[in-house]
């Protein structure tokens, strides 16, 4: 064999040496859902808002391997309302649709996805109506969990609604700790006294720099949360950019399997590209060098 042609062999077998070690290291991506692992979705949608929002988010979802008849979405009786007894209704409804979609499904619980103040009746609805058991993960985006600055009914800071909701466990039944004894409300002063109910919901809240709605942003900030801040999604962006949903993903994406890091495997598409291109430039220099 020619030194020339022993140099691109030995150059092809570095490549993919490399190739290797930098993909099962470096290029990492979340496994495919699929109908058997993942927990079916509710969108839940925001004041004046409606299902069609979730359009985009419905899709980044199965264009990542969930099926369709896991992604589901609905509309309140009155999207305008936003007194306490509003949020109540919207929060039997939630407790309706849940019921409906675990059964239809076959599953035992559901993933809530939750913007705005639809993030208010989803957490009445874990903390009041029975949801802590029908529930794995709950994420909120841009939600007002301690009101907004100028609020009134259930925006305003020291709500009645939002007391009961935040008084006690903010983030009941969930996996993270909370804080013991009082607590001061980050936007309108009030002082709780804390408590932790324990449980396996995940509770995810996310808030933007950008948001000039559900103001100040750290009334989205909930005790015992995965509190996650981006930046420059404005309030109503936030159910549609792909930044966000990256992360809400990561939030509610399920491992069944067995392993410490198995919700992460290795760039696999790239390495099978690697290996096909390897094996053509090699056939290529064998016919060269008239190796048969």
């Amino acid at each position: 064999m020619r030194k020339g042609n022993r140099k691109i062999l030995l150059l092809i077998f570095i490549f993919i040496f490399s190739s290797l070690f930098f993909t099962g290291n470096r290029v990492r991506i979340v496994k495919s859902a699929t109908l058997d692992s993942q927990d079916p979705i509710i969108f839940v949608h925001g004041w004046t808002g409606n299902e069609g929002g979730f359009q985009s988010m419905k899709l980044f979802f199965f264009n990542d391997g969930w099926p369709l008849e896991k992604l589901q979405s609905f509309n309140f009786n009155d999207t305008w309302d936003y007194s306490s007894a509003g949020n109540i209704l919207n929060a039997q409804g939630i407790k309706y649709w849940v019921d409906n979609i675990l059964d239809y499904v076959g599953a035992e619980k559901v993933d809530i996805i939750a913007h705005s103040m639809g993030g208010l009746s989803s957490r009445y609805y874990i903390k009041f109506l029975d949801g802590l058991n029908k529930v794995d993960d709950f994420v909120c985006m841009g939600s007002p969990q301690h009101g907004v600055s100028g609020g009134s009914q259930v925006f305003h800071p020291n709500s009645t609604f939002l007391y009961s909701l935040n008084e006690g466990d903010e983030t009941y039944g969930g996996i993270l700790n909370d804080t013991i004894g009082f607590r001061t409300d980050p936007v309108g002063g009030r002082i709780y006294n804390s408590t932790h109910f324990p449980g396996n919901v995940n509770y995810t809240s996310i808030y933007s720099t950008g948001d000039t709605i559900a103001i100040p942003i750290n009334t989205s900030i909930l005790d015992g949360a995965n509190n996650i801040e981006v930046s420059g999604v404005t309030h109503v962006n936030m159910i549609s950019d792909e930044g966000v949903y990256n992360v809400i993903k990561q939030a509610v994406y399920d491992d069944r399997s067995n392993g410490a890091d198995n919700n992460l495997i290795p760039g696999y598409n790239l390495l099978i590209l690697i290996g096909i291109v390897s094996i053509v430039l090699i056939m290529k220099i064998r016919r060269k060098i008239g190796i048969k």
